[in-house]
């Protein structure tokens, strides 16, 4: 079998959705250099064993991975060329959410690849 090669313009974010066990996760590992990529599944595990306690709420916990997860992907937008979100958001809505929040931490750039 043949391969493909992509090229990815610089400031790019791209997303991977996909459904639980579809190989998100197998796929990124495989193209990307990890150091570009942020996982939401990691903020969230992340989240659950080290930063929660018996007094939080499901709302807690959301809120606190979503703070996690947007600064690994701010620290993930200076370090390299492109961003790579691993297990993005399947909802379009949600989708959209995310790279309007991209958009916005690469205000500073002209141009934006997304």
């Amino acid at each position: 079998i043949g391969t493909t090669e992509i090229r990815i313009p610089q400031d790019s974010l791209i997303l991977i959705c996909g459904s639980q066990n579809s190989g998100k996760t197998t796929f990124t590992t495989k193209h990307f250099d990890t150091q570009y990529v942020v996982n939401t599944d990691q903020a969230f595990e992340d989240v659950i064993n080290h930063q929660t306690t018996c007094f939080d709420t499901k709302d807690t916990i959301l809120e606190k991975t979503t703070d996690l997860f947007e600064e690994r992907l701010r620290a993930a937008i200076t370090r390299g060329p492109y961003t790579v979100v691993d297990a993005a958001p399947v909802e379009f809505q949600n989708r959209v959410a995310m790279l309007n929040e991209f958009k916005g931490f690469r205000k500073n750039y002209k141009d934006i690849n997304y």
